[in-house]
């Protein structure tokens, strides 16, 4: 947490839920009104110019006090109901912290399925020694990618390298990714699933945020914006709060 206090040396900082408290203690700073990790609560809402992390929903009112909120997760559905935040308030999300964490996550759990992993552990555990069947390979499968942002990218971009055919799906018509042999709008889907041997959607995610990697990458992301958002630069992965996803790569 050094990062936030050099990026606002004049901000107060509260840290809750998940915050390493032990670990600010050995470090020693000085940070103004620390206090003990708990659930984040209406108060603390009430009392923050700047939020990271997903709160509650249910505790954002509009309130004209919160001038930003930085979420860790890429969906922000939560926070773009009507009435949720001010407006002129900033809403950013957590876009390119997950991509390499996730995309190997889902690239595991793929091979597991089409080498029958978890059949063959199941039978592990009750002494089975059989054969269950030919395998399949991601080697010359086609590959349907449903959502093709940081997430979705990685994911086709490992596929690619193990030698599938990748087409990717996504909301809006912008340049085939080198790694994509064909792009289309979420309207061909029906044309485009009998063609796929493997088909992925690709989610909103925040649960892999306790990971290291992907807990100092959000980090990371959080201190810049700090930076900009105190110096009155433009904020990356700035969401347009009319759709909830991201308009901004600054």
């Amino acid at each position: 947490m050094r990062q936030l206090q050099e990026a606002g040396p004049d901000c107060s900082f509260r840290f809750r839920d998940g915050t390493a408290l032990s670990d600010l203690k050995r470090q020693k700073l000085s940070f103004e009104n620390l206090v003990k990790t708990a659930p984040v609560s209406q108060e603390d809402v009430d009392w923050a110019d700047i939020i990271l992390g997903n709160v509650p929903a249910g505790f954002l009112h509009g309130g004209e006090k919160l001038k930003w909120l930085q979420a860790e997760s890429a969906g922000v559905e939560a926070y773009i109901r009507p009435g949720a935040l001010a407006p002129g308030a900033v809403l950013t999300n957590g876009t390119g912290a997950y991509g390499l964490a996730i995309s190997e996550h889902m690239l595991a759990l793929t091979l597991a399925v089409l080498k029958k992993l978890e059949l063959y552990r199941d039978n592990q555990r009750l002494e089975r020694w059989e054969s269950l069947g030919g395998v399949r390979s991601i080697y010359k499968s086609t590959v349907l990618v449903l959502g093709m942002g940081d997430i979705g990218g990685a994911f086709g971009k490992q596929c690619k390298a193990l030698g599938a055919k990748v087409i990717g799906v996504r909301r809006t018509n912008t340049a085939r990714p080198d790694y994509a042999d064909e792009v289309h709008l979420i309207g061909s889907l029906d044309r485009l699933l009998p063609q796929a041997d493997i088909v992925v959607v690709t989610p909103h995610i925040s649960g892999f945020y306790h990971l290291r990697e992907t807990h100092t990458r959000v980090v990371n992301l959080f201190a810049e914006n700090l930076s900009r958002f105190l110096n009155g630069d433009p904020l990356k992965n700035q969401v347009d709060t009319a759709i909830g996803y991201r308009k901004t790569v600054a």
